[in-house]
């Protein structure tokens, strides 16, 4: 609160300000004393309220004769302090006017001194009570007489400006307010006097006993005597120099600011580098207040600075000037890479003066030099200077170092631009005229720049694909979920994923192709460089000769595959004639039956892996141990292995599953046996040893031979397609023609289940390959363990479908029905050519058809699209017994299972439930 404010409260006077109305407004402490009421009591109350009732219409008009020309009153009355008590008091009217004249309210006040009044004792309270308030306050309180003198000051005027109270007494305060400040005090001070206002608050500037001018803020209330004359104030003044300092130094950082913010503003408009230039030197003159800033260039041939931009230079000769590296203060700037503040530059004996001539021509003597440059290059200097002397501080050489800064990058930003543009033509010409369709990549997906040949390749223009198409518009579904999870790991970390891989695009016409794609991101940004090459022949040719591949591998196979098989049919002949001459209990039986029935499945997967060798086969992963599948491989090529006298040698440290297609991977191991006994001699002597291990989430395979080894030059092209060491037409001892592919098609099929393979080999310690599959996750594992979904619901319901098995073998069906029969399947019935089938399933419905794909009459598919026409609701399950079910009819012909002969009951419910099931 103002200290006027508080010494108007606490003076022993009755005071109060109503409006015209008579609402009370302001009423001070002594008063509500009085009326034993508290303020927040009366402001708002009727003031005539408190007067006699034969008192208040007299008062009221004595108050209407009050006028602006005659604003004050005198009257005596009484006031009801309490219901049965009042005081007979001299009260002073005084009417108050705003700046336009209108009236606003009254103010009223006893006159002091009546000893009817208050008791003698309230008046030394009150007394007592404002000097220990004003003494004790942090502000200066000060009351002066009409002709500015000081009759009162409170002692904290030495904590704040250094006097003694005593020394002050009747001086006039007008002596210590700052020359420039004293007109304006005045001037304001006369014309409250005038309007007869009674506050007011200013600031200005106040001497301190050593002589140095605070900046103070004073609150100040006006006395008037009963004739409406200035008698004297009351100040309140307190020291705001801090403030202020902090007010200046905040306006000083907002002009900067704007200074800063217009430069940014004008240099991101398409303007010069002399235009930008020149406005960073004139803003560098108004931050300063220089009298003249210009830049000077580094001339690199010539080894010499010259004035390239100039504000406020006056002479030819300063704007014509050079001066060479490490002379002058601009050569000093250059060769040091540093800052200076020159207070004069005649009197500065670091710098070798060599055009003093020119710079006193000029009048300049005081400044500063910044240099203008980048982390890596110099370009020149930026200078601040001064014709008087003038101390420059740290904070303005920071400025115009920033200002020199900017320079540096405006002028970084034009070279740049002008690199970029030749960098840019020369680019381009390469980027069109490349052999392969080339595009840029925005993280989002959006092709922003596209080449000629992508548009032969793709057969859209770059009209319709720079900016508008996403690349995955291409690329065929199954491969788009592997492909967008590499595009995502190459933004995280280029190295987390392949940048050289296959995938199959649909071109314009819908023509699938397959694309050998390169991919790598461009340094600095989110964007990424890919190289598409057209290799569908190639891939044609390629499936050709991994064809051939696998007939030679089979070829190779056969002699152990016929043993394994004649041994498994030996078994089951043998134990099917024991039950043809015995007479078995149950239990003999039983385990007989058992007997045949795991050696019939020995002999369908014997079949398998001979079917996955002979032809092309989907990815079809499932969790394996991988020990199994080497163990099986052995088990296979065991014979040869004992007739060239190879051990092999087994160390299984893995416990991890892998989720892998079983055939391909034993593709893998069955070119890795082949290529480590193709590496050791024939007839002699070796070892083959395997290893297994887990090293962070990954099972590390190594087949390691003790054959010949390879030099480097052979090792590095190992895994290029149709790269062999047998020769073009040769033959090893074992009869198996070298195409080259062998490695290569183990090099995809590792790349395909997201792993990687690696050789380490040398000619005196053989050869080892590195096999790094990740290892199966728990969830996953847990995953796969589950078997199919079962139907909600109770098993009655599910006894209870209709039916329809299709097959050309009429034992088959047989089987079949009694198989269905057993597990309790009321509603079975079995066709042995597909136009039955269809002629039946017109008459009557069925829940679901088991269908053979190939029966005399008509293939599966064209049944298939015969049952759709009849009802799409029925699921139909495939079943085949030749290579493999993958090779699934497509599009709406596409059936909603598949099962593989030979089958067993299990086989049989599992697919049943999961189609219908699937169907629910």
């Amino acid at each position: 609160m103002d200290a006027y404010k508080i010494l108007l409260d606490e003076l022993p006077v009755l005071v109060c300000f109503f409006r015209p109305d008579g609402k009370i407004v302001y009423i001070n402490k002594t008063f509500c004393w009085c009326l034993n009421k508290k303020s927040s009591d009366l402001k708002g109350t009727d003031f005539f309220r408190l007067l006699p009732k034969n008192d208040r219409t007299r008062i009221k008009q004595t108050l209407q004769t009050l006028s602006f020309q005659q604003r004050q009153g005198i009257e005596r009355y009484k006031i009801n302090c309490t219901p049965k008590a009042s005081v007979h008091l001299f009260w002073i009217h005084r009417a108050v006017f705003n700046e336009k004249k209108k009236l606003i309210g009254y103010e009223i006040f006893n006159t002091p001194g009546p000893q009817d009044l208050m008791e003698e004792k309230m008046y030394r309270e009150r007394e007592f009570y404002l000097r220990l308030v004003t003494d004790n306050m942090v502000d200066v309180i000060s009351q002066m007489d009409a002709n500015q003198r000081i009759q009162y000051i409170s002692p904290s005027i030495t904590q704040v400006f250094g006097y003694q109270p005593g020394n002050l007494i009747n001086r006039n305060a007008m002596h210590m307010v700052h020359p420039d400040d004293i007109s304006r005090i005045i001037q304001q001070t006369d014309h409250c006097i005038r309007n007869k206002d009674q506050i007011m608050k200013f600031e200005y500037r106040f001497r301190h006993i050593n002589g140095e001018y605070l900046w103070v803020e004073s609150g100040m209330h006006f006395f008037y005597n009963e004739l409406g004359e200035y008698s004297g104030a009351i100040f309140s003044t307190r020291d705001i120099s801090k403030r202020k300092s902090m007010e200046q130094k905040f306006e000083k950082e907002i002009n900067k600011f704007k200074i800063l913010y217009d430069l940014a503003l004008n240099m991101s408009t398409e303007k010069s580098l002399d235009e930008n230039l020149a406005f960073i030197v004139e803003k560098s003159r108004e931050l300063l207040k220089a009298d003249t800033s210009y830049i000077t260039m580094a001339d690199e041939k010539q080894q010499e600075v010259f004035v390239a931009i100039h504000s406020g230079i006056m002479t030819e000769d300063f704007k014509k000037m050079k001066i060479p590296f490490s002379k002058g203060l601009g050569g000093k700037v250059m060769t040091t890479r540093k800052s200076f503040i020159i207070d004069d530059y005649f009197e500065n004996q670091e710098i070798i003066h060599v055009v003093d001539d020119i710079v006193r021509g000029e009048g300049l003597i005081s400044g500063m030099a910044v240099p203008i440059q980048t982390s890596m290059k110099s370009f020149g200097v930026l200078f601040a200077f001064n014709r008087q002397k003038t101390r420059y501080s740290q904070e303005d050489l920071d400025t115009l170092s920033l200002l020199g800064n900017l320079a540096a990058v405006e002028i970084n930003r034009k070279q740049s631009q002008e690199a970029l543009k030749e960098s840019e033509s020369k680019y381009r010409a390469i980027f069109e005229n490349t052999g392969a369709a080339t595009v840029i990549i925005e993280e989002d997906t959006i092709i922003s720049l596209a080449n000629a040949e992508f548009e032969r390749l793709t057969g859209y223009t770059k009209a319709e694909v720079e900016g508008k198409m996403k690349w995955t518009y291409w690329v065929v579904q199954e491969d788009l979920e592997m492909m967008m999870e590499r595009h995502k790991l190459r933004r995280l970390d280029p190295e987390a994923t392949l940048n050289r891989y296959e995938f199959r695009m649909k071109d314009r016409k819908g023509q699938v192709r397959h694309i050998l794609l390169t991919v790598d991101m461009i340094q600095g940004t989110k964007k990424s460089l890919a190289s598409l090459v057209d290799i569908s022949e190639h891939k044609q040719l390629e499936e050709q000769l991994i064809y051939s591949e696998k007939l030679a591998a089979v070829g190779l196979l056969a002699s152990g595959i016929a043993h394994e098989f004649n041994n498994l049919l030996a078994i089951i002949k043998g134990n099917v004639q024991i039950l043809e001459l015995a007479e078995t209990g149950r239990d003999e039986l039983l385990a007989t039956l058992e007997i045949i029935e795991n050696q019939t499945n020995r002999g369908q997967d014997i079949v398998a892996q001979i079917m996955s060798f002979a032809r092309p086969q989907e990815l079809k992963k499932d969790l394996f141990r991988i020990e199994q599948l080497i163990d099986e491989m052995i088990e296979m090529i065991k014979k040869q292995l004992e007739l060239e006298n190879i051990a092999v040698i087994r160390e299984y440290q893995s416990e991890q599953n892998v989720s892998i297609d079983k055939s391909q991977m034993q593709q893998v191991f069955l070119n890795l046996f082949l290529n480590a006994r193709h590496a050791i001699k024939p007839k002699g002597n070796g070892i083959i040893s395997i290893k297994t291990e887990d090293i962070n989430h990954n099972v590390r395979i190594v087949f390691h031979d003790s054959g010949t080894g390879m030099d480097e030059e052979t090792r590095s092209k190992l895994f290029t397609p149709f790269f062999t060491t047998k020769g073009a037409f040769a033959r090893d001892s074992f009869g198996i023609k070298g195409t080259g592919l062998g490695l290569s098609m183990c090099y995809k099929i590792i790349e395909q289940h997201n792993g990687k393979i690696s050789v380490e080999s040398g000619t005196a310690i053989g050869t080892s390959f590195i096999i790094m599959l990740p290892a199966a996750g728990k969830e996953e594992s847990k995953g796969s363990s589950r078997g199919p979904d079962r139907i909600e619901g109770d098993t009655k319901k599910m006894k209870d479908l209709n039916i329809m098995f299709v097959d050309d073998e009429i034992r088959l069906l047989d089987l079949v029905d009694k198989l269905f029969t057993r597990l309790g399947y009321q509603k079975v019935k079995t066709f042995d050519s597909g136009a039955k089938a269809i002629a039946c399933l017109k008459e009557e419905k069925y829940d679901i058809i088991f269908l053979d794909m190939l029966l005399p009459d008509m293939d599966g598919v064209q049944i298939l699209s015969e049952v759709r026409k009849i009802d799409p609701s029925i699921p139909v399950v495939f079943m085949s017994g030749q290579l493999s079910v993958q090779e699934r009819p497509s599009g709406e012909s596409e059936a909603d299972g598949y099962i593989q002969k030979p089958f067993d009951i299990k086989d049989l419910e599992d697919i049943l439930l999961k189609v219908i099931s699937k169907k629910k």
